[in-house]
């Protein structure tokens, strides 16, 4: 299954600046390359490239659109092409102030969120809620408001022999 989407993901590009054209096995070794790129157990990523931000989609889209001025493949028989290499990752650093700065407002939304439920957490366990934090479950009353609820309340308490 996955090499079937690589095929369809890679065969939409233009290979026609390259001697042979289209060859999902080469394109195959290219993406495996790519992957390295965002890390593995072995080996650190770059700093912009996670795989939770989408580096992988990133890869594949700038490695589609450079291809045609690459002239080549980035791999072969395992030999990495360095400047082909370079060219790829020149365009991926051009992304890297809005990959960051994209990640950076969304820790910041985390450690809000975060906050926010610990405050939560503590004003539950708490028994209180203030009225300016998160709202009340049951707005104020006023005087006859009270007495109907606890006329109500004293209703109910009344066993159901004693209930007018």
């Amino acid at each position: 299954v996955l090499r079937e989407y690589l095929h369809k993901e890679f065969s939409a590009a233009d290979y026609s600046s390259i001697p042979g054209g289209y060859n999902l096995e080469r394109a195959i070794d290219d993406f495996v390359f790519l992957c390295f790129f965002v890390g593995n157990d072995f080996l650190p990523h770059i700093p912009a490239l996670e795989i939770r931000d989408g580096a992988i989609d990133m890869l594949i889209f700038a490695y589609k659109q450079l291809i045609p001025r690459l002239g080549g493949y980035l791999t072969d028989a395992g030999r990495v092409h360095l400047p082909r290499t370079e060219v790829l990752l020149r365009e991926v650093s051009a992304y890297e102030d809005e990959i960051f700065e994209r990640r950076r407002k969304r820790d910041e939304g985390r450690e809000r969120n975060d906050a926010a439920r610990k405050a939560a957490a503590s004003y539950a366990a708490s028994g209180q809620v203030p009225s300016s934090g998160f709202g009340s479950l049951y707005p104020p009353r006023d005087n006859t408001q009270k007495q109907l609820h606890d006329s109500i309340k004293a209703f109910s308490a009344l066993p159901a022999g004693e209930q007018p």
